[in-house]
């Protein structure tokens, strides 16, 4: 049913991109930019300013084809997913009061099916859920500037790949530098914390505090803190361009080791940048931490580098996206490959690979290149995507794993 359903959601998408459907696809992006699932909007209104709600649907299609181990003990493999809902999140974002805003996304599905799971709809757990409370006129700031507080579970944005939402994201799956350093808890990923955003011209600095604790809806504090703090500077006014910005972030970990944790390390910083003017942009990140286990070998300092550059072939309809990535470690499982898709392929149900479904090693390596198709843009789109990955362990000579990962993926969002 999963795979007949995105059939029919891919024929239909691809026929309202055809030439010559125009009325068609005109249609579509009309209604997909009226923001429908806003019900309500009004500046002037005594208490409720705005409710909309926002539905974000993800699903793709893998396959891995590698090699894991050295000499005699290397082994060849393929794996196919045969298909995954990547995310379903539905929820609304209310503006109350003046100052309030509300904004919640519930996620709607548990697919466990790559792992050899079951798909399940339904109610799984709060992706994000959080009230901000917009200060700024109390403050006596002016129009451009402003001081919101936050409560509540939300994604972070420690790197350039984090800090653009998955609706907008120009590869199928971030950097697997990018999932190691993601705060997170296993559901439904974004721990709770509170923060504050000052925005003044063109800088804003953010801060706080998250809970490490594996609640999925707002957690409670009984567990372990994480600390915060973002500077970010937007740079257009010097640049001239269409984007330019920096960052700065700090983590630090504040976690004993028989509470709940939602980062293996005790530290890290990353700065990261973004420029782009009409057709092209480039992005890129460097990250830095010192890793936190009683395993010596998972200790130790990490660190690397990803750049992504991206090009409109046809402006606002294809889009090529690349992406090139290099991290060490100063120990021999310092780092840790992502999740999707060649760690799910070396599980016992699968390849039966436990180094790939450990993944972990002190050197990596990647490449990235795919094309993206706008059948409406920026709502509705298909990527595609093919990545070669090769991760070394040191200690023993391995090669944890040397191999491709092929991507389609359709996403929608609005």
């Amino acid at each position: 049913m999963q795979v007949a359903n995105f059939r029919t959601f891919l024929v239909a998408g691809t026929l309202t991109a055809l030439p010559g459907n125009g009325f068609a696809e005109a249609d579509l992006a009309t209604w997909l930019d009226s923001k429908p699932g806003t019900l309500h909007a009004d500046p002037d209104h005594p208490w409720l300013l705005e409710l909309t709600f926002n539905t974000r649907f993800h699903w793709q299609y893998a396959w891995v084809s590698g090699r894991s181990g050295n000499g005699a003990t290397a082994r060849e493999f393929w794996y196919e997913n045969g298909g995954e809902v990547r995310r379903f999140y539905f929820g609304p974002t209310l503006r109350f009061l003046d100052i309030f805003t509300l904004k919640a996304d519930a996620n709607l599905v548990s697919d466990e099916s790559p792992a050899g799971g079951d798909l399940k709809f339904g109610y799984d757990s709060m992706f994000e859920l959080y009230l901000t409370a917009d200060l700024s006129r109390f403050l006596g700031l002016p129009p451009a500037d402003s001081f919101k507080l936050s409560y509540g579970r939300r994604e972070q944005q420690l790197t350039e790949e984090h800090s653009t939402s998955s609706r907008d994201i120009h590869t199928v799956e971030r950097s697997m530098l990018d999932a190691y350093i993601l705060p997170g808890v296993p559901v439904p990923a974004n721990p709770t914390g509170v923060w504050a955003d000052w925005k003044s011209g063109a800088n804003t600095l953010s801060g706080g505090i998250l809970s490490t604790d594996h609640g999925s809806e707002l957690s409670d504090w009984g567990d372990g803190r994480l600390y915060w703090l973002t500077w970010r500077r937007d740079l257009t006014g010097i640049t001239g361009t269409e984007m330019a910005e920096v960052a700065l972030n700090f983590v630090s970990n504040d976690t004993g080791r028989d509470e709940q944790q939602a980062v293996p390390y005790r530290h890290a910083a990353t700065a990261w940048a973004r420029l782009g003017d009409g057709p092209w942009s480039i992005r890129g990140s460097l990250i830095y931490g010192e890793n936190r286990s009683a395993d010596p070998g998972r200790g130790g300092v990490f660190g690397g580098i990803d750049i992504l550059p991206t090009w409109w072939l046809v402006p606002e309809r294809l889009q090529f996206a690349a992406r090139a990535e290099y991290a060490v470690a100063a120990e021999a499982e310092g780092l840790r490959l992502a999740s999707r898709y060649a760690r799910i392929a070396g599980d016992p149900d699968n390849e039966d690979l436990p180094a790939l479904a450990g993944g972990r090693g002190d050197r990596h390596y990647s490449l990235y290149a795919g094309l993206n198709w706008f059948f409406v843009h920026p709502h509705l789109k298909l990527m595609t995507g093919l990545e070669w990955e090769r991760m070394e362990n040191s200690a023993t000579a391995a090669t944890v794993y040397d191999g491709f990962t092929g991507w389609m993926a359709m996403r929608v969002h609005f």
